[in-house]
């Protein structure tokens, strides 16, 4: 009986050493999703498991990081003020612009079905970001890591841009 529980862990160690030199720190690339209008190629860090691709992202001429969401009929964008990637429970600056009519309404989906408002909400008159649309900042702080849907909607437009949260 030993033998067989010290085979039986033996095979289990190995198993998990296998796994573990086979392993790579390379996350693969988007495939599908959305493509980046800008010169920058887009990130290669998926949503994760059960999940959509994250939006992909370039830097700006400003060295800010910006994602492109996908918003059918129009287009959609967030500039990232914080740490890129962005990180969970701590406040993380976005600007928002998009394309259409009517105010923009923000609300986060996460895991486990987790909903996060936007916080410091106002619009903009401007600035020297150059995309498409009307500009608003925001504020949010996402609870837990995992994949957040950013749903933006105005009157007779929506999108989403997908982050994923460490």
């Amino acid at each position: 009986m030993k033998r067989a529980q010290s085979f039986w862990i033996t095979g289990c160690l190995l198993l998990a050493l296998l796994l573990t030199a086979c392993s790579t720190s390379e996350a693969p690339a988007i495939t599908g999703g959305h493509a980046a209008t800008t010169a920058s190629s887009p990130t290669s860090i998926p949503g994760g498991q059960g999940c959509r691709p994250a939006s992909p992202s370039s830097q700006t001429s400003f060295s800010m990081p910006q994602v492109q969401g996908s918003a059918p009929g129009g287009e959609l964008w967030a500039l990232i003020f914080n740490a890129w990637p962005i990180r969970a429970r701590q406040a993380n600056k976005i600007v928002w612009r998009m394309t259409g009519e009517g105010q923009l309404h923000l609300v986060a989906h996460g895991p486990g079905g987790r909903t996060v408002q936007a916080a410091d909400f106002i619009p903009h008159g401007g600035s020297n970001w150059r995309q498409p649309g009307s500009e608003w900042g925001s504020t949010f702080t996402f609870p837990v890591p995992g994949c957040w849907d950013v749903r933006a909607t105005r009157d007779s437009i929506a999108g989403d841009v997908w982050f994923l949260v460490l």
